[in-house]
């Protein structure tokens, strides 16, 4: 089957909104995987309670060399998925993305030619917008290949963390935030309206011109990341305007 052909994103997300593509359950690869043995049964059974509303899970993966042998894992994340982490963060990677009928057809809705930075990210996001539930598992079930080619690599070192936080500070973060939530307006009807507040509060946020005001903002929204250094990295995001 033949893609857009316009990055890895356009790539994912023709396939998620293809309605040629029929089935109960959808998960993302691609070939730097390693599937390991249960991984489908894994997600399955973590969603098989969630059929009339949408979810998604995610989990860690296991970081690998172009052998296939193990030399690290993802972060293991503590704090529990929301809307208000999904706004600021992705918390797994496509290759652990399994999601319901009703998760991919809240994917269809917004349709496939939204301009965001992933489609993993965006995968949650739009779940937690619409009221559905994300499911994270500590347990690895994939083994993710890093080479130099790799489109998107591990981000659990150090020099991961500093690559991002350059990123951050020359914009990226804020584009990719203005694209997930131009994507969320496609969404709107799905959205409940506690959602759409947090969301509206969040875009205006964005735009203040205090300094202070969007750091007490940040908090009061209660937004945040699944790390220390992450909170710390949204902090001088919105202390410098850059989210």
């Amino acid at each position: 089957m033949k893609g857009p052909g316009k990055g890895f994103v356009a790539n994912f997300l023709s396939l998620a909104c293809n309605p040629n593509i029929e089935a109960d359950y959808f998960a993302f690869c691609d070939q730097d995987d390693i599937w390991l043995e249960h991984k489908l049964e894994a997600a399955v059974k973590a969603l098989s309670g969630f059929s009339a509303q949408p979810a998604a899970y995610f989990g860690r993966v296991t970081i690998a060399d172009t052998g296939g042998r193990s030399v690290g894992a993802s972060p293991l994340f503590a704090r529990k998925p929301s809307l208000e982490n999904a706004l600021v963060q992705s918390i797994g990677g496509g290759n652990t993305t399994v999601i319901n009928r009703a998760a991919r057809n809240i994917l269809q809705m917004a349709g496939e030619d939204i301009r965001v930075a992933s489609h993993d990210w965006w995968t949650y996001l739009a779940v937690c917008a619409c009221g559905g539930t994300t499911i994270y598992d500590p347990t690895p079930f994939v083994k993710y290949r890093q080479h130099g080619s790799n489109v998107i690599g591990e981000n659990s070192s150090m020099k991961a963390r500093l690559f991002r936080t350059h990123l951050l500070l020359k914009g990226r973060f804020s584009s990719w935030i203005d694209g997930n939530l131009a994507a969320l307006q496609r969404l709107e009807v799905a959205i409940p309206a506690q959602n759409l507040s947090t969301i509206s509060a969040f875009t205006a946020l964005r735009h203040k011109r205090n300094m202070l005001a969007r750091a007490v903002g940040l908090y009061r929204l209660g937004l945040y990341r699944q790390t220390y250094f992450g909170d710390l990295s949204l902090l001088i995001a919105a202390l410098l305007g850059k989210w």
